[in-house]
């Protein structure tokens, strides 16, 4: 039976130890979540990870992940075919020491979030270094724990500090523009962020683990809502750790904490505004299935037939 399609998406994982990718499928009869494929294995060799953390999709389509405990970024296509790798453990330029999270720019460039490194590092699309920046510490351009990295329209770099509980603006050059975020609950407050995307209107969305919520920002870092709280109903959370936005607006979030007593692994999808259109989710390790997710990411979407 022929069913128009009306919207594709490539939506990737990253597990503990592989990565998959699951296609969302939105057809004018309902909705339909499809199994495409999956690689790699628990490993230090070419294809295989060690605790992947972070992943983006490049303009040419590819796969660029942060293979955290084996301190390197690896390439792949978008069919899981290995293209090329880089980095080792070290504080040298190139090197890593638990990379957690990873973006790409319009122009291919690529920043990596060096977690132990306490700093931010740019390569081109073939991983040869560019620039860094960053070291530890509470200042203004310096880090805690850099937990994720997304990048704006216009080019700019945000950064969440998990444990200095806060957001910070760069240019593409790493040069400081704005912080937002303190300890709390209160509205642009924060209790160990983990996520960030933009939107393509420029707002920023954060991902407030501890507090069990959402939040919105503007460009500037400017309040404008929230939504969430602690629960296992729709639209609440247990701990939201990875968010990505649809071309059409759309914020999907990862609630993912299968070590708590209430633990699950979800996929939540909202409206811009805030309002619960749909989840999904089965803990597991089959094709398919999800536990502890690490990253989570979208490909270009189009029709589909």
């Amino acid at each position: 039976m022929h069913i128009k399609l009306s919207t594709f998406i490539f939506a990737y994982f990253l597990l503990t130890w592989s990565l998959f990718s699951s296609s969302v499928i939105f057809a004018e009869e309902g909705i339909e979540y499809q199994f495409v494929l999956a690689w790699g294995e628990q490993g230090s060799d070419i294809g295989q990870f060690a605790t992947p953390s972070g992943m983006a999709i490049a303009p040419d389509g590819s796969v660029y992940v942060a293979d955290s405990f084996n301190h390197r970024i690896q390439q792949f296509s978008s069919q899981g075919d290995f293209i090329r790798t880089w980095g080792s453990e070290g504080p040298d330029n190139g090197q890593f020491r638990f990379p957690s999270a990873i973006a790409i720019a319009s122009d291919g460039n690529i920043y990596v979030a060096d977690t132990n490194n306490t700093r931010i590092q740019q390569f081109n699309a073939q991983g040869d270094f560019i620039l860094a920046w960053g070291s530890q510490g509470p200042d203004n351009d310096r880090f805690g724990i850099i937990e994720d990295i997304a990048i704006a329209p216009d080019g700019s770099i945000y950064v969440v500090d998990s444990n200095h509980h806060r957001t910070q603006q760069f240019s593409a050059q790493g040069d400081f523009i704005r912080t937002w975020g303190s300890l709390g609950e209160k509205p642009g407050q924060f209790q160990s962020p983990e996520g960030i995307a933009i939107a393509p209107d420029g707002s920023v969305y954060v991902a407030d683990k501890g507090n069990q919520r959402i939040q919105q920002f503007s460009a500037q870092g400017d309040f404008i809502r929230t939504w969430g709280s602690e629960g296992l109903d729709e639209g609440e959370f247990i701990a939201p750790k990875n968010i990505v936005i649809g071309s059409d607006g759309s914020v999907y979030v990862a609630d993912s904490n299968t070590t708590a007593p209430s633990g699950r692994d979800i996929i939540q999808q909202f409206s811009a505004q805030g309002d619960f259109i749909r989840s999904w989710g089965e803990v597991g390790s089959d094709d398919g299935k999800i536990v502890n997710i690490q990253g989570m990411t979208l490909a270009p979407d189009g029709d589909y037939r």
